[in-house]
């Protein structure tokens, strides 16, 4: 993307929007323009993360510890928008988080957050031609929503319904940890524990299946920091990594056609592309047993 328009035959200007704290309104800016042979990249928002996470991954890139056998990593992204994405569409994605799982061989997306602007349906009326959307106060609203796999939101469904169960579990499991027994005198207590973790899961899960409204727009820090970092941050989340592995590894059983009690290997034989003007029959001899 170039920050100065060039003389192409299929250019395309890229636009970001930016909120106006404290309102439902923005703006979009020029970030650029594209031609047909540009691909459009987003930009790294600076992130505070871990020492660890800063050896091993470099640094605005934060890190899940987790139980799989995959590293995590997570970036914050300022959205760029090409121009005809913007007149196509009402809902525009201005930062999301990027997750993403590693192991050897095997890297993939794992899913995203999204922080959305969605213009007023009247207000869109009074946009009749495409040079009414540029630095003009935009009016409409903020949401969050995490976007994944099929099936991952039936998996989230299924743990907000056993929230009870759970909450009880995870109770217990605190007072065993601090070498605690529950005796009658902590019940009233143990209860009012249990009844917040159990809110706590319904909340939590239900922000990630239906995703959240925001009343207005804040602040950028205060979007990223009290809504966007916390969603990856809660020890549920552990569950929703775990969940969504599972579905992306069946995925590529099914893809590979591997079983599921069979180890998905690292291939053996490796040939480069050019090696095919050297000798045409190599892709037969790779698949060869």
């Amino acid at each position: 993307m170039t920050n100065k328009k060039k003389e192409y035959s299929n250019v395309e200007p890229a636009f970001r929007f930016k909120a106006k704290s404290r309102s439902n309104e923005g703006q979009l800016t020029l970030a650029g323009y594209l031609n047909e042979s540009d691909l459009l990249g987003d930009e790294v928002i600076e992130i505070e993360t871990s020492q660890k996470a800063k050896e091993k991954f470099g640094k605005n890139t934060d890190m899940i510890e987790n139980e799989t056998n995959y590293d995590i990593k997570v970036n914050i992204y300022r959205t760029n928008l090409p121009g005809s994405f913007i007149l196509a569409n009402h809902k525009w994605p201005i930062f999301h988080i990027s997750l993403v799982y590693s192991k050897s061989i095997v890297a993939g997306y794992l899913l995203d957050f999204y922080v959305y602007f969605t213009l007023d349906d009247e207000f869109r009326k009074t946009l009749t031609k495409p040079v009414h959307y540029i630095n003009t106060p935009l009016k409409g609203s903020f949401s969050i929503a995490m976007e994944g796999d099929e099936g991952l939101k039936d998996e989230i469904t299924k743990l907000m319904d056993s929230s009870e169960e759970r909450a009880v579990d995870y109770v217990a499991k605190q007072y065993a940890l601090s070498n605690k027994s529950i005796g009658d005198d902590d019940e009233d207590k143990v209860m009012k524990l249990i009844e917040k973790e159990v809110k706590h899961m319904k909340d939590y899960y239900n922000s990630l299946i239906v995703g959240i409204q925001l009343p207005m727009y804040l602040s950028d820090n205060i979007i990223i920091n009290t809504y966007l970092i916390p969603l990856y941050k809660d020890k549920l989340f552990l569950d929703i990594i775990s969940k969504a592995i599972a579905i992306r590894e069946k995925k590529r059983r099914e893809d590979l056609r591997i079983d599921d009690d069979e180890p998905i290997e690292a291939p053996t034989k490796i040939f480069k592309i050019r090696d095919m003007d050297k000798d045409p029959n190599i892709v037969d001899k790779y698949f060869e047993k």
